[in-house]
């Protein structure tokens, strides 16, 4: 199983990015799971992810290459109120795409290369669901949702819990920055209107004076 990420490169917004951490199998070639998270730098965040994947597959596989990429952190050059906004504006969009793309990538056909030793010219979930009609066995080991859990408290004690490393915004700004997409409307939110709505949104926040906004916003 391949690990990989990418972020502000990939963007070219300057110093704005999301980065992507997925978990691809190597020999079927199927994304097991793809994210964009707040940050892929740290220990913390990438085992609560890790976390996430073995709780929704319901295991691990026998062998996990990680990507050492020198990929560098994001750093966003605006206030921290519209730095606080994009975050709670984008995530949910990209996830949506990424969600999207993990489904198309699982049900589409990939190439036929004649020489290559794993499997082409098939489908990923396919060939991961059935191994054994490519040559293949099944290398995917159980782990019990009670084992999860314990993990994720040993790991919580130790780094924090999940929610301070892989939620966007803080529970208090959610609360301030859905009052303000209320008060403007509730447009649907797409990639085609996210930027009207985000200079929408920083706006009526700018005109609500910082009194207004959460404790951790205020200078």
């Amino acid at each position: 199983m391949d690990t990989r990420n990418s972020g502000a490169q990939a963007l070219q917004m300057g110093g704005v990015g999301l980065p992507i951490y997925a978990f691809k199998d190597k020999w079927t070639t199927e994304l097991l799971k793809i994210n964009v998270i707040p940050n892929d730098r740290t220990n913390a965040a990438i085992g609560h992810l890790f976390l996430d994947f073995v709780a929704e597959k319901g295991g691990i596989g026998l062998q996990i290459t990680v990507d050492k990429g020198s990929e560098i952190g994001w750093m966003l050059a605006i206030q921290d109120s519209l730095r606080h906004l994009f975050n709670w504006t984008f995530p949910p969009l990209i996830q949506a795409e990424l969600d999207e793309f993990q489904q198309y990538w699982n049900s589409h056909t990939v190439r036929f290369q004649k020489e290559k030793l794993m499997p082409s010219g098939h489908v990923p979930s396919d060939a991961r669901e059935h191994p054994e009609a490519y040559g293949g066995i099944d290398c995917f080991i159980q782990v019990p949702r009670a084992t999860v859990n314990e993990l994720r408290e040993t790991l919580s004690e130790e780094v924090g819990p999940r929610e301070q490393h892989l939620e966007w915004v803080s529970p208090s700004f959610d609360v301030f920055a859905t009052l303000v997409y209320n008060s403007i409307g509730k447009p649907l939110l797409t990639l085609e209107n996210s930027w009207k709505v985000f200079s929408d949104m920083a706006s009526k926040m700018e005109a609500l004076g910082h009194e207004h906004w959460p404790e951790n916003l205020k200078e």
